[in-house]
């Protein structure tokens, strides 16, 4: 990995937003993250020292303390390397295309940069992890070659164990805390477990350790669970007239919820044409994500107490 950023050109990007949020909200701050000369940057993730996972034309760190940033490289033999979380000791979790196969396969790099690439063993050729929480298990999502769809998953690296969860049209299965609770989205076009005659809904769910999954939308809408704490708090988007906004939540305490919105609930960064929140830190302060630009371009934000 090179360094290939100097921190003043971050610090530009943070302090243009950081203005309009005091306004709007003096308590809290958020940081722009925008690798330079790409129209779009996401960020995914943040560790605890700050160092935020994120992907644009090429993925890379971004370092809160330093404001630098450290690419990534593709790992030999593999393409289109996209690293959607980075842990406490810089182990760092994603996807990539293996150039031989033309399989999108999951990817874990070692803080010492050894790669070990893994597949769910009912892929159809994608595999790629969003998550990995403290006690390295891994969550995600694959192509199932039975039935063309998408399912999520649990893997254990030490055992090399996957666990098939919330099985839907299209599943993907993102956040993942300390407990072992999990958090995605599903899609249904049959065997709706809300409402069995409609043929077409998208829910937010929440799985708890021992396999019991709530779902839920917020106020009717189509909705996606993207990050959950450990004290259960949970972030995610849905979609209204006006396009994506963002929510945090304590967790549904029934089966089949829709969930009306407080005021302090919801997330929607300022000037943006769109929030997409996709991580909360294990201690709920800090939420990271992706905004959508009056450009129409994406930008990576971190909102943080």
């Amino acid at each position: 990995m090179k360094n290939i950023l100097k921190k003043s050109t971050v610090f530009i990007a943070v302090s243009m937003l950081l203005s309009a949020q005091a306004i709007a909200k003096p308590s809290s701050t958020i940081e722009l993250i925008e690798y330079p000369g790409a129209d779009n940057t996401q960020a995914w993730s943040i560790n605890s020292k700050g160092e935020v996972a994120s992907t644009s034309a090429v993925s890379f760190i971004y370092d809160r303390k330093s404001g630098g940033i450290t690419e990534i490289d593709n790992p030999i033999g593999y393409e289109s390397l996209s690293i959607f979380a980075t842990t406490e000791s810089g182990d760092k979790v994603g996807s990539a295309i293996d150039s031989n196969t033309g399989r999108t396969v999951g990817i874990f790099i070692s803080k010492k940069g050894v790669v070990d690439a893994f597949e769910h063993p009912d892929s159809a050729g994608f595999t790629q992890p969003r998550a990995v929480n403290s006690s390295g298990i891994i969550s995600g999502f694959y192509s199932d070659q039975a039935t063309g769809n998408f399912y999520g998953f649990l893997f254990e690296r030490k055992n090399n164990a996957f666990t098939t969860i919330v099985e839907s049209a299209f599943t993907i299965s993102q956040g993942i805390n300390g407990s072992g609770q999990t958090v995605g989205s599903a899609v249904f076009l049959a065997n709706n477990p809300c409402n069995p005659g409609a043929p077409f809904e998208r829910f937010a769910w929440v799985r708890s350790q021992d396999g019991n999954v709530a779902y839920f939308n917020i106020e009717g809408f189509r909705t996606s669970a993207r990050g959950i704490a450990s004290n259960g708090t949970i972030v995610g988007f849905y979609f209204d007239s006006e396009g994506p906004k963002g929510f945090k939540i304590p967790m549904p305490d029934t089966q089949c919820a829709i969930i009306s919105l407080e005021e302090d609930q919801r997330i929607n960064i300022p000037d943006a044409l769109g929030t997409y929140p996709q991580y909360i830190s294990d201690n709920g302060k800090i939420i990271v994500g992706q905004i959508i630009k009056e450009d129409l371009n994406l930008a990576g934000f971190v909102k943080s107490k």
